[in-house]
């Protein structure tokens, strides 16, 4: 077992027992070693959600945080704008100090999408769902790429989850039709 996949198995231990701390400074570990573990980013924000609940912040603390932290939110937006990879850190950073914060997430969804990381995204539109399990947005881009990667079982969970929630949504409606004509192909194929 190598170092990092030591500190996941730790780490995750740290999760499922509720030390949200520990786990947390686990994550952060492991991301100094390697950066792009998408696994570990996704357990950092869960961490996070679950540690700002626990702290019961206030409003006015949050309220100055938000303040303090505007002038990186404008570099953060001026980044993503102009797809600078900077963005991606920028978000990261907002999301320590506002670990729910759907906007934020959604930024970070479609940096990942930017950079072709399906695993992060993944996993970032899975969080955006904790937080908001009816998120529109959400469902349509995760719907989409199970879809496009060929997890039809999960697409069609999706786009029927849409579709209780937004009667009719055209994203639903095409996404079912697609996924019925692509299970008729693979009906085919097997005869």
């Amino acid at each position: 077992m190598t170092q990092i996949e030591n500190l996941m198995a730790k780490a995750k231990e740290a999760y499922d027992k509720g030390n949200f701390g520990y786990a947390h400074a686990l994550f952060e570990q492991i991301l100094l070693q390697n950066p792009e573990n998408s696994e570990a980013v996704h357990y950092l924000h869960i961490s996070n959600f679950k540690i700002y609940d626990r702290k019961k912040i206030g409003i006015l603390t949050n309220g100055f945080r938000f303040i303090f932290s505007i002038p990186v939110l404008i570099l953060a937006q001026i980044f993503y704008i102009a797809e600078n990879p900077g963005a991606k850190k920028l978000f990261e950073s907002l999301l320590r100090k506002f670990p729910k914060n759907i906007s934020y997430l959604k930024k970070l969804a479609k940096i990942y999408n930017f950079e072709n990381n399906r695993i992060a995204e993944v996993f970032t539109l899975r969080e955006i769902l904790i937080l908001d399990n009816k998120n529109i947005d959400a469902l349509v881009d995760l719907g989409k790429i199970y879809t496009k990667e060929g997890d039809l079982q999960n697409a069609k969970k999706i786009y029927e989850t849409l579709n209780k929630i937004a009667k009719n949504h055209h994203a639903a409606i095409e996404g079912l039709k697609n996924l019925a004509a692509l299970e008729a192909i693979e009906e085919r194929k097997k005869d």
